[in-house]
């Protein structure tokens, strides 16, 4: 969380272009073609404009009185619990006994890693002696200095490509052995690149032994927050085409729904520091049928 960022809380006001409604409304038109602007994107704003693109709306920070915490395209899992009642929804119940919050404002990877470890490891019969898996046991276990370098104090956090090593790197540090582990880079909202997630996600809905993890600008799916954020997708809803999203940010936010095209908007932005496209991530404890049918295994059933 928080790239580019140092400390939220304190500069949210001077630092976080406020969104609001109207903004959020425009993610759909941005969804349709117009490029959002992420962070990194600040030279090109005004040549965006120039040519007709969205214009973000101003809207009062977090902390004014009487702004809803959630914009009118997001949902709170508490008003809107219906799909996980009629839906098996395998990834919210192999996450949710594991749902924990991110430790301050730069951990959102390590805490997201911690549930998919703890997702993952869920088969294991586990002795008395062996305690579940928590931020601090991962971060020490898996050592790396990616983490040690985006987690320390004044920290950048981590960036979409370093999550996946590390995703890696946490479930072989627990003697599990990920099938598969892909990224996917969001450069613009397209149709294609709506038709390629929509793709993941129902996929993703199937099996509770594979995940996919968001990488988005924070203000596309709360309307605030001008930095780049981590989280793991709980569920897909195709039939009213929204991602309920498990924020780990959970001193502020519970999980929430957004519309799939709202989702990728948040995704076709810029990390601020590398300037590469923000994106998902797909780790799956099965290799998929063309890697088993590369290495001559035998087709899974």
């Amino acid at each position: 969380m928080l790239r580019g960022v140092t400390r939220r809380r304190a500069c949210e006001l001077r630092c976080e272009p406020p969104f609001g409604s109207a903004w959020a409304a425009s993610l759909l038109l941005l969804a349709c073609g117009v490029r959002a602007p992420g962070r990194g994107d600040d030279a090109s704003l005004g040549a965006d404009r120039a040519q007709g693109s969205v214009a973000l709306a101003p809207a009062p920070s977090r902390e004014a009185p009487g702004v809803p915490k959630y914009p009118a395209t997001s949902v709170p899992l508490s008003r809107e619990s219906g799909y996980l009642r009629r839906a098996p929804s395998p990834d919210f119940w192999a996450f949710a006994p594991f749902y924990v919050g991110q430790q301050d404002d730069v951990s959102c990877s390590l805490a997201t890693l911690t549930m998919l470890v703890n997702a993952a490891r869920r088969h294991t019969r586990l002795g008395t002696d062996e305690p579940m898996v928590a931020q601090r046991l991962l971060r020490r276990r898996v050592n790396s200095p990616v983490w040690e370098r985006g987690l320390a104090p004044g920290g950048e956090g981590v960036t979409l490509d370093e999550l996946a090593v590390l995703a890696a790197q946490s479930l072989r540090a627990f003697e599990l052995a990920p099938g598969r582990v892909r990224v996917t880079h969001v450069p613009e909202a397209s149709a294609q690149a709506l038709a390629d997630l929509r793709e993941a996600l129902r996929a993703n809905e199937v099996s509770g032994d594979d995940w996919l993890f968001v990488n988005f600008l924070a203000a596309a799916y709360v309307g605030v927050g001008d930095y780049g954020h981590i989280a793991p997708v709980g569920a897909y809803d195709a039939d009213a085409r929204r991602v309920l999203i498990l924020d780990p940010d959970r001193d502020w936010y519970e999980p929430y729904w957004v519309p799939d095209e709202v989702a990728l908007a948040g995704m076709a932005t810029r990390d601020s520091v590398t300037g590469e496209p923000r994106g998902y991530l797909q780790v799956s404890m099965e290799r998929d049928e063309a890697e088993r049918q590369t290495q001559g295994m035998a087709p899974s059933k």
